[in-house]
């Protein structure tokens, strides 16, 4: 992707900022403090805040001492940009990382409506959370940090919270985790989340190591590992995917989810155009439990489709499974399924949306069911022909 696709991103994500200064304002609270009207940095400006303030900063880029490595220091805080990421610029300069949380503090702590570019340190490229420290992180976008251990974008560890909401990272890089890296019993919220052309030698966009996460309406997109896992890897513990989206991400070892010794319940997800040599969606180590269910697997690229580790459990039903490079014979205990093209409306350019005469849709299937990350349909004639009752049947293998 581009510069158009970074400006498309970022103007996507101005709305909800924009929501709450109006908000902000209408309320006229006290405890609003402005940069640079007030202060010069954001720093000064955050450790003037009292609990519960809100910093609020207007247009610009914002760099140097004072507006990198930012410390809310213990204060649960909102950080709010007057106009969003389009506007707001923390610049790093690859010389530390945007924000280090690390005193406590919880994820009533707010950053919202900035892009945080160009961060360069060992951890955390963008934001550091540790010591049982939280934060929220709304309507933002990470692009082109660099980690030279874990977490590009987001490192979080040591029992910290994580809670992710209307952000793109994009063009980042780590050793572990090119978007997001967690560990150490932290926990993790993402919604409305984009990794988009993300990179790593493992695990281009996320990783979690010990890290339960809870994943809904979350795009991984074109997400390049070098050695391992293109998408998302989980290892020890709980993991919830619903409508999520893997789409062109590339590795030599799993190019879509990949868990060892944890419980996933994947639902209502869309795999589609991935590559690797094995497990190219899905990757079940040993220990591990995986559940499939309304889920489109169709068209990747190459490299076998799904693996199965002799000492794990994979499960998928009542999912679309068509023309993938490896086969469609999966491995696991696979029932209730339907082998037909789920007709995506434009999977090249990236639209995964499906006409209305798919099988993916509930009116065209015999569970009433929607199957994949989206219900909307495209605009057009249909490409292919009605078929008859017999032919619905034959669709279903047992």
């Amino acid at each position: 992707m581009g510069n158009n696709n970074v400006e498309t991103s970022m103007g996507r994500l101005t709305g909800l900022a924009t929501a709450v200064l109006l908000i902000v304002l209408a309320q006229g609270a006290a405890g609003v403090i402005r940069v640079p009207g007030d202060f010069g940095t954001i720093q000064l400006a955050v450790n003037s805040a009292s609990e519960g303030d809100t910093v609020l900063v207007e247009p610009g880029t914002y760099a140097g001492p004072g507006n990198h490595d930012i410390d809310f220091g213990g204060v649960n805080l909102t950080l709010l940009s007057e106009a969003g990421p389009a506007a707001t610029t923390i610049d790093c300069q690859s010389v530390g990382r945007g924000f280090y949380f690390h005193s406590g503090e919880t994820v009533d702590s707010v950053v919202e409506g900035f892009r945080i570019t160009n961060g360069g340190t060992q951890r955390g490229g963008g934001i550091r959370c540790e010591a049982a420290s939280g934060v929220t992180v709304r309507n933002c976008m990470f692009d082109n940090n660099v980690a030279s251990s874990g977490g590009g974008g987001i490192n979080c560890a040591e029992g910290s919270a994580l809670v992710v909401e209307n952000v793109t990272f994009e063009a980042n890089t780590a050793l572990r985790g090119g978007g997001i890296m967690a560990s150490g019993g932290s926990t993790l919220t993402l919604g409305d989340v984009r990794f988009v052309q993300n990179t790593a030698s493992l695990s281009a966009g996320m990783r979690c190591e010990g890290a339960p996460a809870m994943l809904y309406d979350v795009t991984f997109e074109s997400n390049l590992a070098y050695e391992t896992v293109g998408g998302f890897a989980a290892f020890d513990g709980m993991y919830s995917l619903t409508n999520v989206v893997f789409r062109g991400n590339s590795a030599t070892v799993c190019g879509g989810f990949s868990g060892a010794n944890v419980t996933a319940t994947i639902t209502n997800c869309t795999f589609a155009l991935n590559a690797a040599t094995q497990g190219t969606v899905l990757n079940c180590e040993a220990g591990s439990d995986f559940d499939v269910v309304n889920s489109i697997i169709s068209y990747q690229l190459a490299g076998e489709t799904v693996h199965c580790d002799p000492a794990a459990s994979l499960s998928i039903t009542r999912s679309c499974i068509y023309s993938n490079a490896g086969g469609d014979s999966l491995c696991g205990n696979n029932s209730d399924n339907i082998f037909v093209d789920p007709l995506f409306c434009d999977m090249w350019s990236g639209d995964l949306r499906v006409y209305a005469a798919s099988p993916c849709l509930p009116d065209n299937n015999g569970w009433g069911e929607l199957l994949g990350a989206t219900g909307e349909t495209c605009s057009g004639p249909s490409p292919v022909e009605q078929k008859t009752w017999g032919g619905i049947k034959a669709m279903y293998r047992p």
